[in-house]
This record gives C-alpha cells, sequence and structure tokens, in this order.
C-alpha cells in the first residue's frame, strides 16, 4: 500500500471547485511517478508550453525527501512532462521503501507563463507526502547494538553507530535518539550533527551519528557557547524511544538505553607499531587475531584491514571484531599455508574519536610541526608456521 502521509496545505482550492491532487502512479512502486492531477484547464494549458528543462519547474513542481531536521532536503533528480491535466514528475532513480517524499506544486510562481491565469484562478498549492511501504514480514525490528560498545568512552567521542536488526523508517532520526548527562539530570541540547541526509547503511539497519565537530574541538565557538558533549568523570545514557518505527511502520521491539562513563581523551593518532598479532597454524583454518590498544571504529574494522600472502595475493575469509572493537579476528576460508603474510591497513582507519593512522583529529598547528602526508596503507608481516 502507498498511503499519503498528509497534506501540507491546498490554497484555494474550494474556491476553484475542482479535484486538484497530487498522486504516485502507479502506486506502492519504486518506478512510480508523481502526478499532478485535475487543475484547471487554463493553468494546465500554460504548463503544457514550458519545455521540460524549463528552470521553472523547480518551483512550480518539486520532490524531496520529507526531514524533521531544520532545513530543506535538496529537490530530487528529474524529468517533468505536461498531462492533459497537470504535470508528471519521474524521479531519475527508484524510490525507497520507508522513506516520506514530499511532493509540493505550486502555482503560480514567479515568471509564469500567464498572470492573466493566475488572476483567474488564484493561488494554487498542493502538498503530499507518500510512503512506499514494505511487505510485513517476520517481527518488528529491534536495536541489537550501540557501538562504541565499551562502558567507557572517550570525552572526545565524534562517532557512534546504532545497528538493528532489520531496516528502519527514516527522516527523523534525531527527534528519537536523546543523549542526558546523568551526573546533572539533564538532557543534553542537540549534541548530534543534524545532518539533512542522515548516515544510513544501504540495507536501512545501521545508523550513524556524528556529534556536534565545533563542540568536540577545542577552541571553537560552539564549544565556548553550549560548552562539550561530553565531560570525563561523568555518567551519560543514550536512550532510543520505543516509538520508532521500522520501514514497514511498526514500533521497534522495546527501547533501549545505554549507559556509559566518560573518560578522559584520546587525542592521539593510532600507532599499529602497538598492535599484537597472534599468528594461525599451517593446515588450519584457526583464526588470525589482532589486539588493539584500544577501541576501534567498528564499521570501518569491517572493510580496511586485508590479509595478503607474500606474493601479494589476497586472502578471503570471514572478519568478526570483539571485546568492545579491540580484537579483530579473520577466518580464512582455506587452511593456511606454511609462510610469511601480511596485514594491511589503510591509513584511513580511525577510532571513535576521529583520529586515524595518518594523523590525530584535532592537531594544535600553532605547537606542532606540520607532518608529512601519510601513505595510504601500512603493512605488518607474521608468519604462519607448523604445529610443534
Amino acid at each position: 500500500m502507498c498511503a499519503a502521509a498528509s497534506i501540507f496545505g491546498v490554497a484555494n482550492a474550494a474556491d476553484r471547485g475542482g479535484p486538484a491532487c497530487i498522486v504516485l502512479t502507479p502506486a506502492n512502486t519504486p518506478q512510480a511517478c508523481f502526478e499532478v492531477r485535475g487543475l484547471p484547464s487554463g493553468v494546465a494549458a500554460q504548463l503544457r508550453k514550458l519545455s521540460p528543462s524549463d528552470p521553472r519547474w523547480l518551483e512550480i513542481f518539486n520532490v524531496r525527501v520529507a526531514s524533521a531536521t531544520p532545513g530543506k532536503q535538496p529537490a530530487m533528480l528529474g524529468s517533468y512532462g505536461s498531462t492533459q491535466e497537470g504535470v508528471q514528475f519521474r524521479p531519475r532513480f527508484p524510490l525507497e521503501p520507508a522513506i516520506k517524499y514530499q511532493a509540493v506544486f505550486e502555482w503560480p510562481v514567479s515568471g509564469s507563463p500567464s498572470q492573466s491565469i493566475a488572476s483567474q484562478v488564484g493561488h494554487i498549492r498542493l502538498a503530499e507526502t507518500f510512503v512506499i511501504s514494505r511487505s510485513r514480514t517476520g517481527p518488528p525490528a529491534q536495536v541489537v547494538a550501540i557501538y562504541p560498545s565499551g562502558h567507557e568512552i572517550p570525552e572526545n567521542l565524534l562517532r557512534l553507530y546504532i545497528q538493528f536488526s532489520g531496516p528502519m523508517s527514516q527522516g527523523d532520526c534525531y527527534a528519537r535518539i536523546h543523549l542526558r548527562d546523568e551526573t546533572r539530570g539533564t538532557e543534553v541540547p542537540r549534541p548530534f550533527l543534524e545532518l539533512p541526509q542522515e548516515l544510513w547503511s544501504p540495507d536501512g539497519t545501521r545508523l550513524t551519528l556524528l556529534l556536534e565537530p565545533g563542540r568536540v574541538k577545542h577552541d571553537l565557538a560552539p564549544r565556548e557557547e553550549a560548552g562539550p558533549i561530553l565531560v570525563a568523570g561523568r555518567t551519560y545514557s543514550l536512550a532510543i524511544d520505543a516509538t520508532w518505527p521500522d520501514a514497514e511502520g511498526r514500533p521497534l521491539t522495546s527501547g533501549i538505553r545505554k549507559t556509559f562513563r566518560a573518560a578522559k581523551a584520546e587525542p592521539n593518532r593510532l600507532d599499529p607499531s602497538l598492535w599484537r598479532i597472534d599468528a594461525p597454524h599451517s593446515g588450519t583454518r584457526d583464526l588470525l587475531v589482532v589486539h588493539f590498544p584500544k577501541p576501534l571504529d567498528r564499521a570501518m574494522l569491517e572493510r580496511v584491514l586485508r590479509v595478503l600472502r607474500v606474493d601479494g595475493v589476497e586472502v578471503d575469509g570471514t572478519i568478526h571484531v570483539a571485546e568492545a572493537e579491540t580484537r579483530w579476528t579473520f577466518e580464512p576460508q582455506e587452511p593456511w599455508s606454511t609462510g610469511r603474510y601480511r596485514l594491511l591497513a589503510s591509513t584511513r582507519l580511525e577510532d571513535p574519536c576521529g583520529n586515524s593512522i595518518g594523523r590525530a583529529f584535532e592537531v594544535d598547528l600553532k605547537r606542532s610541526p606540520a607532518l608529512p602526508p601519510a601513505p595510504a596503507t601500512v603493512q605488518m608481516e607474521f608468519e604462519v608456521r607448523d604445529r610443534r
């Protein structure tokens, strides 16, 4: 089913006496078009005079992803075409299930083809939101993890992830997540960088939240005005509303609250020389284990470490991250052979505070000398031996 979630406004529709409306056709399909129907004949005739590339189309009829955050999303890309009683907008890319789309038609706009027609029919404004639903299969989604997963988190935390068991509805996540200073008994105001385009994984199951960088870094106006987000020594909780609907409109199985203590800041870039590698034995599919001295970015650990043979051929296998993001394991598809291997790490790898192998997140350029650009990767060798 394709639901019209709300009508934001229809100006002078009753005065015209016409059934003007915006519809999605065909309903509930990713390939659907947005269509304005039932316009007065004079308006429809004037719209037919506009070429498909006329820049005024964006003012007359536009479609955006609806968002609860301040500021408008950019208009969707697509093509326009006139119909007998209105206009049709065909998005360039297929529509996504569970995403709210807002379509707005307005007439007249500046430079409209005929002001006389406008004076006859008055001002027309139609606005509608649409959601393509998913089939209701399986249980509602639930929160399965929050990263960093440890109970102590540095006060200069920059990024965290919320992992759900299934795809979630999108567009108003910042209203459903609350950071509370339990030591003071108050909610932390606007701790997140509220982006118009929320940062979801392609399958809609993992949300990336960025803490407001201007309040994480020192000596910046947002931090001076609103204060830091986290303060070492205090206890905090991150709560997620149980009413948050999943991609099928069903509320979460339950809400969740993660409590943690803010620890002192982690200001230094990553040092791979401090990593410890436990090598497996040849002839087995034992785990290659890498231990880190501090938690690293959960999502990046899944994609920026690779295992190569000494001849440069990549080894296929399965990655797991454990022990509060301080332990990375690799299980090969085929048994290990005797010999030397390399663990290759992208220097983009970061900790949750934004410190990477190549640089620290916060650098005082007046006190610290400029560092040469980091190489794209670093590598660590290990040897696979026979079991003795």
